[in-house]
């Protein structure tokens, strides 16, 4: 049975989640896209999922009601934070008010799933951008389950997972709250595999703990970081590595993300929080600032969560207008690439490495040459760091972290 065309399903898991004879598994499929795969011989057809696939139904949408630029007022927690450390702020804020949050975090295997934690210490793996699609797994019914017992639930996800998630729940219960990521689209984990797998062979069996993409840490934002504790193991530059540029410029999107239905100002969670990329460029800001999330309120529930950590977080009222200028996910899915069809050709036959490199190695090499007057000037900024503990940042000089 089919449950959505197959090119709209986003992976989301809510067939799985709300089936009620357990039939419907997520797996990958030759790209290692997730999809639903139906057991046929269990399966009654009462076509539940089919009715409820947020593929297949006209979504309520809002537009905010209130704009924010924001970030934490203390510098020191946005470390491991994509932007202005927004999210963490509220998960903190949430767990200290006995609730449960539900965020995406890497396992062992550094495979992205989807998890509940309930103390402060287990959220901290939530920080940070995951660039790689997550794994719902049963957590649409857990949320479920908690409700009903009376916990209160935040729940962080891109906007299809918000989406499956309220055909599971009923997005107007009281004890529920949704943070909407603002999401350029995901790519496979089997992508992910192959690349790790990759640098495994150059870092000659180092071991690491932790992956980061994007990070407040100093000289590591859009680098492709693997790291043993705090000590850097591996880092490249984002448009250099394979994973990291593929994702970048829409060669290795998942294919309901080049028609993704849900870029657009009018958004589904109770609030939503990315990057507020053009903050202070087009309508000036001439305060001091660091560096900024957005956060779009959609209704009173992200109203209130916003408030309640409003100790934590500087919060700057803005525009819909500007978040929009540069905001290009906010308005249209990322474009494919004009050899994304070549790339997945070539990875059926011979795997990831070789699919980059034999149909985008060129923009690779490219790259590599015109980055490499910075690579000299950041080689000599670590350098100076690590022997001398000297940091050189915004053309001042300072010792120590």
């Amino acid at each position: 049975m089919q449950i959505c065309c197959y090119d709209n399903c986003t992976g989301c898991g809510a067939c799985a989640n709300l089936c009620p004879r357990g039939c419907i598994e997520i797996k990958p499929d030759k790209y290692g896209e997730l999809h639903p795969v139906v057991n046929e011989d269990k399966c009654v057809s009462c076509k539940i999922c089919v009715a409820n696939c947020p593929a297949n139904k006209k979504l309520i949408f809002n537009e905010p009601i209130k704009v924010y630029a924001s970030w934490r007022r203390n510098n020191a927690k946005m470390k491991d934070s994509a932007s202005g450390g927004v999210g963490a702020a509220l998960a903190e804020k949430w767990i200290k008010q006995g609730g449960i949050v539900f965020g995406t975090e890497f396992d062992d295997s550094f495979r992205a799933i989807v998890r509940r934690e309930d103390n402060l210490k287990g959220i901290e793996a939530f920080k940070g951008s995951k660039y790689v699609q997550s794994y719902v797994g049963e957590s649409y019914n857990e949320v479920k389950e908690l409700l009903k017992q009376g916990k209160k639930v935040l729940f962080f996800g891109t906007p299809c997972q918000i989406a499956g998630l309220y055909t599971v729940v009923d997005r107007n219960t009281v004890d529920l709250t949704t943070v909407e990521i603002l999401c350029h689209g995901v790519s496979s984990n089997e992508y992910l595999q192959e690349q790790l797998r990759y640098i495994e062979k150059k870092i000659h069996g180092e071991k690491y703990d932790n992956l980061t993409f994007r990070t407040n840490r100093w000289m590591m934002d859009f680098y492709f970081g693997l790291w043993d504790n705090d000590k850097i193991v591996f880092s490249q530059q984002a448009y250099e590595n394979e994973y990291f540029r593929g994702f970048l410029t829409g060669l290795t999107l998942r294919e309901s993300c080049y028609q993704c239905k849900y870029k657009n100002k009018e958004r589904l969670g109770d609030i939503l929080i990315g990057d507020f990329i053009g903050f202070g460029k087009h309508i000036p800001f001439n305060e001091p600032h660091s560096r900024p999330s957005l956060i779009f309120v959609m209704n009173s529930k992200g109203m209130n969560l916003i408030e309640s950590a409003q100790q934590e977080l500087v919060m700057v009222e803005r525009t819909l207008e500007e978040a929009l200028i540069d905001g290009r996910s906010l308005k249209e899915p990322f474009p494919r690439h004009k050899k994304q069809k070549v790339f997945r050709q070539i990875y059926e036959k011979k795997g990831f490495i070789d699919a980059i490199h034999e149909s985008v190695g060129d923009e690779i090499r490219g790259c590599k040459k015109a980055n490499r007057k910075m690579h000299m000037k950041r080689n000599i900024k670590m350098l100076l760091y690590k022997t001398l503990g000297i940091r050189i940042q915004g053309g001042k000089i300072y010792r120590g972290n």
